[in-house]
């Protein structure tokens, strides 16, 4: 009982870290996809999540908004609404689902997204207990719940990645309770809930991958064909339910391009981001935003080579193919898709934590049962600062006062927003007549989601004064012009007709 009342001490200090962030504005640092999420969930809660067949969809229902893209590929257009077909639908109905409907509100989304954070550290902690001492496996899921780009990530950011991530440590402990018990029932959960990773993020089909080799080379022919009818069933299932309401010509055309840019094949029509940057891009990055875990390693491995005789009594029989599991289709994910690895390394890193927290437990282990009193309160004392560090770093990266300060006078980068998205949102949303189409004229700025998402519309961006000139003849549409400046601020407006 005392276990069960620190673990959940230990989470609810992890949300009062947060409670500052967790209400602010949508702002920069990946809460494009939070926006995007939200997008969908309140065109969801208008017209229905029937009427869209489950899918996607991030097109406002007034004919001002049709046919106007959010970025260059990964969408289907159906009576001029785009739909994003980039992943499978899960990870957006399950908020939608959960919430009754609410989970287009940002702090409902984030509310639900950090209770998803508990139930993934809740479901690592029951596997840690199981193979390890009751304070070894508490130290190892508090380096989890304190990981810095998680308590980010899981709080302020909600798209289907990090949800995967949770549907993962799900399906291990699934796997750790079948590899104990074999029976049917454990199979059948396991199938489920892989079903349900399958439709969140494409990582699913490894897991299977990975597991039917398994099954293969273990000449267990019977569970070899069930796992491969198993992902048969999943892509049957993914494709028609976007080719049967989108084409299905349509949906796999855009498909294979968006997974040509994801593996960085030239092919692709656009590859934009991520082009080609070098794998050390990607590992400079990982070890950044998992410094807690990589600081951790090295603090602890020495005494874990010197004490390994403590662990015998483990069952790495079974430990080993958990780590192999929740390592080896991270792996796959990160090679395959190269190019969606480098341009997004902050997010690509966060589906390796479980790995990395299983890495970590045995060394932990070592530390609490070391016969040395005194290293063993010098140890836990270093990875208790450890821990600390994190929750810094994680304040540092959540105030926009340090970023901005550290952005223009250190790294010469561009302004970071705050509140801009929202008050631009807003304005666009107050100003713009009826029957026109927002356009927004930046000389070097993409547009982002957030700005969609407050001003209640789809916008165009235009480069140049002259794009907007040819947009509004060649679409026969009245644009209202936004002419912004590097810090978000409307500088010009005014309107062109067809």
């Amino acid at each position: 009982m005392r276990l069960q009342f620190a673990f959940v001490a230990l989470f609810c200090l992890s949300v009062i870290v947060r409670i500052p962030y967790i209400n602010q504005p949508l702002c920069g640092n990946y809460q494009r996809l939070t926006a995007h999420t939200l997008i969908t969930q309140e065109i969801w809660a208008t017209d229905g999540i029937i009427e869209h067949h489950f899918l996607p969809v991030y097109t406002y229902p007034d004919s001002t908004n049709h046919n106007i893209m959010i970025g260059d590929l990964g969408s289907v257009e159906k009576n001029g609404r785009y739909y994003y077909i980039s992943y499978p639908s899960f990870g957006f109905v399950l908020p939608y689902l959960a919430t009754l409907g609410y989970s287009y509100i940002p702090i409902v989304l984030k509310i639900f997204n950090i209770f998803l954070h508990f139930l993934a550290a809740l479901f690592l902690w029951k596997i840690l207990q199981f193979y390890f001492q009751s304070l070894a496996a508490f130290i190892t899921v508090a380096f989890f719940i304190f990981q810095p780009n998680l308590l980010w990530f899981h709080t302020n950011v909600y798209f289907l990645d990090i949800l995967s991530m949770d549907l993962l440590i799900i399906q291990l402990y699934l796997t750790h309770r079948y590899l104990l018990s074999p029976h049917l029932k454990n199979a059948i959960y396991w199938l489920l809930t892989n079903f349900l990773l399958c439709q969140t993020e494409w990582i699913g089909y490894l897991v299977l991958l990975v597991v039917g080799l398994y099954f293969l080379y273990q000449k267990k022919y019977v569970a070899f064909w069930v796992i491969a009818a198993s992902g048969i069933l999943n892509l049957g299932f993914t494709f028609w339910q976007f080719g049967s309401y989108l084409g299905y010509e349509n949906y796999f055309n855009a498909l294979t391009q968006k997974g040509l840019k994801r593996i960085g094949n030239s092919e692709a029509v656009s590859h934009h981001w991520g082009e080609w940057r070098p794998l050390l891009f990607f590992i400079i990055n990982f070890l950044i935003y998992e410094f807690t875990f990589i600081m951790a390693y090295f603090f602890n491995v020495g005494n874990l080579l010197a004490q390994m005789d403590i662990l015998k009594k483990i069952n790495f029989s079974i430990y080993s193919k958990l780590l192999i599991l929740s390592g080896i289709p991270v792996l796959l994910h990160y090679f395959i898709l190269f190019n969606f690895t480098t341009g997004h390394s902050v997010l690509a890193s966060v589906i390796a934590n479980p790995f990395l927290t299983f890495l970590l437990a045995p060394m932990l282990e070592v530390l609490v049962k070391t016969p040395n009193e005194l290293g063993k309160k010098i140890g836990i004392s270093m990875n208790i600062i450890l821990l600390v560090m994190g929750i810094v770093f994680y304040f540092l990266r959540s105030n926009t006062d340090f970023q901005q300060y550290f952005k223009v006078h250190f790294a010469n980068f561009q302004f970071t927003p705050t509140n801009e998205f929202e008050i631009l949102g807003n304005y666009v949303k107050k100003i713009t007549p009826k029957g026109y189409t927002a356009c927004i004229l930046t000389p070097e700025l993409h547009l982002n989601p957030q700005i969609m998402y407050y001003s209640k519309k789809n916008i165009v961006v235009a480069f140049t004064p002259e794009e907007v000139v040819h947009y509004a003849k060649n679409k026969k549409v009245k644009l209202k012009v936004y002419k912004i400046n590097e810090y978000w601020k409307v500088i010009e407006e005014y309107e062109v007709l067809p």
